[in-house]
């Protein structure tokens, strides 16, 4: 695992927006999070308000990293008839790793073995992208 696996992301569902730039903390066991202003500041973000993401330390094909709620394109690298399903990113606490979903709740292996992935957008910006599903 490279450092990149405890890289975080934040969706301020308040302000309907990601703050990229996140610092996790535990206090008495409630987890803080606070967002890196440019200035160097930080500014707390209400637990209430954040819904966290992780980042799996995996790109995409285009070198962007892969984090929980993303929504990736998957090309299969052996079958093209399988090519250019569209998943979303989640973590399974049941079997500790990182799976894709479809919106029939369908699970799949995310698996860098067999696919590809290209990161298309988000579960909270872009959830239009699996509502053919």
């Amino acid at each position: 695992m490279t450092s990149n696996r405890f890289r975080f992301r934040a969706w301020d569902k308040s302000f309907q927006k990601y703050c990229e730039n996140v610092i996790v903390s535990t206090i008495n066991e409630e987890i803080t999070v606070y967002e890196r202003l440019v200035n160097g500041n930080t500014l707390l973000i209400p637990s209430a308000h954040v819904v966290l993401e992780q980042c799996t330390s995996l790109k995409d094909k285009n070198g962007r990293m892969i984090y929980e709620g993303d929504i990736v394109k998957r090309h299969s690298k052996y079958d093209e008839e399988e090519s250019f399903v569209l998943l979303q990113v989640a973590w399974n606490n049941k079997n500790g790793r990182y799976i894709t979903t479809d919106k029939k709740y369908d699970t799949f292996t995310f698996s860098m073995f067999y696919y590809s992935y290209e990161v298309v957008g988000n579960i909270h910006e872009n959830s239009e992208l699996l509502e053919g599903k």
